[in-house]
């Protein structure tokens, strides 16, 4: 038959259609693959153990339809020795005259490969999903499941053939004209992507927006400020630089009350007795002072010797009168009846009569 055509109502049975005939007129408009909604259409998951359930969901293959209309469950066996990729499809089988899932065991390899999909004059087939499985695997998790049904080249989704519409400028928005045909606008899809994320009215959202900046912003709203300077309001209420650096201001932290408050409060030169050491320091290790001008000076006494002071309990000089001035003569309240006591290892020279000579040695 070099011509054919259809369909047309039948007079005494003279217009009979087969259904592949209806198939091949549907195959014409729409391609093969799974029907995108919901997003979970026939998508293979894991159950319990094993076991993996392919979701509700519809699919059309060559002008056939197929429809799942529950959880379909169906269990996987792992190889003992080696790891297997196994896949799911969906396959039209025209001697059958049925669309199928079907499970494709793969061979068991160290390194192993999923099944081919087969597409010949017998039977089509649609991946739904790979799966590997290693070897003695008891569980089947969602990381060993490959989801093929967006691969165009293995399942892909439903979609019309109607799509080479030559008249078509490339990357452009589609609209409908007045006559409610389809064309291109002079929206490009580079600028229609920029409505991504919208979520409300945009003239809404534009008219709700201030038409330009006419406050303090307005000073820095074409040009950059001086890097690195404290900002302050200029005569004009506008936003302006000030000769403060960022440094200078960051001198700032850590104050808690009023600068000049602090100020106001301490003495602006000093006039009393530390005018001496106000610029320069004192000489080392030395005692300190009072000098002829009431100043902080320091005096010839070291701090090793002012430190012999360490533990006097009482008046020095007090003590020394207290004590004989050499071995050979007793102090003036030492004498007795006017005689001197003498103690020590020789004689006094020149003894009075009554003095006495304690021998030390």
């Amino acid at each position: 038959m070099a011509t054919r055509s259809g369909f047309f109502n039948s007079i005494n049975d003279d217009r009979m259609y087969s259904a592949n005939e209806f198939a091949e007129y549907f195959a014409t408009f729409i391609g093969n693959g799974v029907f995108p909604s919901p997003s979970t259409s026939l998508q293979v998951q894991p159950s319990q153990g094993m076991e993996v359930i392919i979701k509700p969901g519809k699919a059309w293959i060559n002008g056939y339809y197929f429809v799942n209309d529950t959880d379909l469950a169906m269990t996987l066996i792992a190889d003992p020795v080696l790891p297997r990729i196994d896949r799911l499809v969906l396959r039209l089988h025209f001697s059958n005259r049925e669309i199928t899932l079907e499970k494709m065991q793969g061979t068991p390899a160290s390194t192993p490969l999923p099944p081919s999909i087969v597409r010949d004059g017998e039977m089509i087939e649609l991946s739904l999903a790979t799966i590997f499985i290693a070897a003695g695997e008891t569980s089947i998790q969602s990381s060993m499941i490959t989801d093929t049904r967006s691969n165009s080249e293995e399942c892909g989704y439903v979609s019309s053939t109607i799509t080479n519409i030559p008249t078509l400028t490339a990357n452009r928005a589609l609209i409908s004209n007045v006559n409610g045909e389809l064309e291109v606008s002079v929206i490009k899809s580079s600028e229609l992507s920029t409505l991504s994320g919208i979520n409300s009215n945009i003239q809404t959202q534009l008219n709700s927006k201030q038409t330009s900046i006419t406050g303090a912003a307005s000073t820095v709203t074409s040009t950059n400020l001086t890097a690195s300077r404290a900002l302050q309001s200029d005569g004009n209420g506008k936003i302006t630089i000030s000769s403060i650096t960022a440094t200078e201001l960051g001198y700032l932290s850590g104050v808690t009350s009023s600068l000049q408050t602090q100020l106001n409060n301490k003495q602006a030169t000093l006039t009393g007795a530390a005018t001496s050491i106000a610029t320069t320091n004192l000489s080392n290790n030395r005692a300190i002072i009072s000098d002829a001008n009431g100043k902080v000076a320091t005096s010839a006494i070291t701090s090793t010797e002012l430190g012999y002071v360490s533990g006097v309990s009482s008046a020095l000089q007090t003590q020394l009168n207290g004590k004989l001035s050499t071995t050979g003569q007793a102090a003036d309240a030492l004498k007795i009846s006017g005689k001197k006591i003498h103690v020590g290892t020789s004689a006094p020279s020149s003894p009075a009569v009554g003095d006495l000579w304690v021998d030390t040695r």
